[in-house]
């Protein structure tokens, strides 16, 4: 690895840079860019599994609760773990959502300020890596982790009435 460039090579524009401090910038923007991307396909990879989850412990409810007679009580238990199983699939899937919509953003603001970079519009140090405004932290990600934890909530109740139900039938 070459050695890191001057102290003050950061606040330069790429135009202003000589060639060891453009070889430089270039291998951070490419290793942050790597991460942005593991941080996307992390970020899909456990998306396509919960929902997985989900969906089969509501299938799996579903099944049961249809082939029940309507005069049967363990019906009623049945159903609100259906209830239960639908609302945290509601939940999960915004969660999902809310997560995709954050990791894009990120990238699309880095992606934009290695353009404005390159044609040496602003400074290396102005480039957005993973920086984010402190009101997304204390609004979104609170409220996210929330819907995720009464998902997580929600599917365990879901279990249990669904073991209520199939233990009293």
């Amino acid at each position: 690895m070459e050695p890191r460039p001057a102290a003050n090579w950061q606040a330069r524009l790429f135009t202003e840079m000589d060639e060891t401090q453009r070889q430089w910038a270039t291998s951070n923007i490419v290793r942050v860019g790597d991460n942005l991307n593991r941080i996307y396909e992390s970020c899909a990879e456990r998306a396509i599994k919960l929902l997985t989850l989900i969906n089969s412990g509501g299938i799996i409810t579903v099944l049961a609760y249809i082939y029940r007679p309507k005069g049967d009580p363990t019906g009623m238990l049945l159903s609100i773990s259906l209830m239960l199983f639908v609302i945290g699939l509601m939940c999960i899937l915004d969660v999902v959502a809310r997560d995709y919509d954050f990791t894009q953003n990120i990238s699309l603001r880095f992606n934009e300020d290695v353009q404005h970079f390159l044609l040496g519009e602003i400074p290396f140090a102005d480039i957005r890596q993973f920086q984010i405004r402190e009101n997304v932290i204390d609004e979104e990600i609170r409220f996210t982790v929330k819907l995720g934890k009464c998902s997580g909530y929600l599917a365990v109740m879901g279990i249990f009435f669904g073991l209520l139900g199939y233990f009293f039938s």
